[in-house]
């Protein structure tokens, strides 16, 4: 059993404390990154016997000091935050997260009285979500422990680059429309062994940790690291936001080994690949098409660009795959003549598909199929059988 001397070494933590002294040495988890919001109100934390403020600044960044002003011991729960730091409620000086007065009313701006005063302030540093707290003595604190190589908190719209944190914003039309077109024509040309994924985080360095906004990567775990492979291929949407950003992605996801990154600027309607050639962009044409090993077939541009073509070439994709209910549907039709190309068979495999989908076909709809003579409307309808919603979207009606 412990002695009643032992037992205060232990379990004191205190400023001046030997267990104090030892859990200083060491980043301490403290609180949920989404605890605060940037110029939001301040919070009470008490860690290690100490009483202390934490808040989020105009720049996103985390600062954590002293409960009390040095002025005249005010509680800094009520200070303003404010343009970069926090002003006491009692006599408006200004603190920022070093803890240096950057601001004090009563005195003349050529007075350097506010540079002598200081508050106690720690170190931060956010990781996987979580703020880190540094309480100890050292210049250079120890590494932060690295957990599952996260730099921004997952599920929320905080990306990192370079060591800034980046708040990315919710779409409109048609940037938000444009992923969802990337992310429907890449996974249905998507081949075994490989999935899609839109807005997965990926750590890129030391300092940068973003998400793409459609990801291609290996299903398969990395031998090594058990965790997921890294992506092969990447495409960013541009619309609003200046060019210079997918551009510091780009350079970022090539250095960290993605094969390939292309962009879509929705504004000019034309495709970009990064070229490590050049270390910039280069226009893809309209007209070409995508060949890569992630793809059953060649992707076409222009499914990427144009949103009727998308529901074309998805089906031509799909056509090649062959899921399960599809391929069933063309086999039960060869011995009828689909594979021998005979209108017949590709009207009857047409019927096979919708009903394999679970698409109601009325019987009108039926007749109009069964009857037709056109052959190369009968290939449209077969393309645009693996998409529709309703039977008589075959025809291009919606009513």
């Amino acid at each position: 059993m412990l002695s009643k001397k032992d037992n205060e070494i232990l379990c004191r933590v205190g400023p001046g404390t030997p267990m104090g002294a030892l859990m200083r040495q060491y980043w301490l988890p403290a609180f949920i990154s989404s605890e605060l919001e940037v110029d939001g109100w301040p919070r009470r934390i008490r860690l290690l016997g100490e009483d202390l403020i934490a808040y989020r600044d105009t720049e996103g960044r985390v600062g954590v000091v002293d409960e009390n002003c040095p002025h005249r011991g005010s509680s800094m729960i009520f200070a303003r935050n404010e343009e970069g730091g926090l002003r006491c409620a009692y006599h408006g000086w200004k603190f920022n997260g070093t803890g240096a007065c950057v601001d004090m009313p009563s005195e003349g701006e050529q007075s350097s009285f506010k540079d002598k005063v200081k508050i106690k302030a720690y170190k931060t540093q956010e990781r996987n979500g979580i703020v880190w707290l540094y309480m100890g003595a050292r210049k250079s604190p120890p590494p932060l422990p690295d957990i599952d190589d996260r730099l921004a908190p997952p599920d929320t719209r905080i990306e990192v680059l370079d060591g800034k944190k980046i708040v990315t914003m919710p779409a409109l039309r048609p940037h938000a429309t444009k992923h969802s077109q990337i992310d429907r024509v890449a996974g249905a040309h998507v081949a075994d062994g490989y999935e899609v994924a839109v807005d997965m985080l990926t750590r890129t360095s030391k300092t940068s940790d973003f998400a793409p906004d459609v990801s291609v990567f290996p299903s398969a775990p990395d031998p090594k690291s058990k965790g997921r492979q890294l992506e092969e291929l990447a495409f960013e949407v541009a619309s609003e936001q200046a060019l210079s950003v997918p551009t510091n992605k780009a350079r970022k996801l090539v250095a960290r080994g993605v094969r390939r990154v292309f962009c879509v600027l929705l504004k000019k309607g034309r495709l970009l690949e990064w070229s490590r050639d050049v270390d910039g962009w280069a226009t893809v044409p309209a007209a070409s098409s995508i060949e890569d090993r992630c793809f059953v077939r060649p992707l076409p541009v222009a499914a990427l660009l144009d949103a009727a073509r998308a529901d074309v070439e998805v089906a031509e994709a799909l056509l090649v795959k062959q899921p399960p209910p599809i391929r069933r549907a063309l086999s039960e039709r060869e011995e009828k003549g689909l594979v021998k190309g005979r209108l017949e068979g590709k009207t009857e495999a047409v019927l096979a598909v919708l009903e394999a989908r679970g698409i109601k076909v009325t019987s009108a709809v039926r007749r109009r199929i069964l009857g037709a003579t056109n052959a190369a409307e009968v290939d449209q309808w077969l393309r645009r059988a693996a998409v529709v919603q309703k039977a008589k979207e075959l025809f291009g009606e919606t009513a």
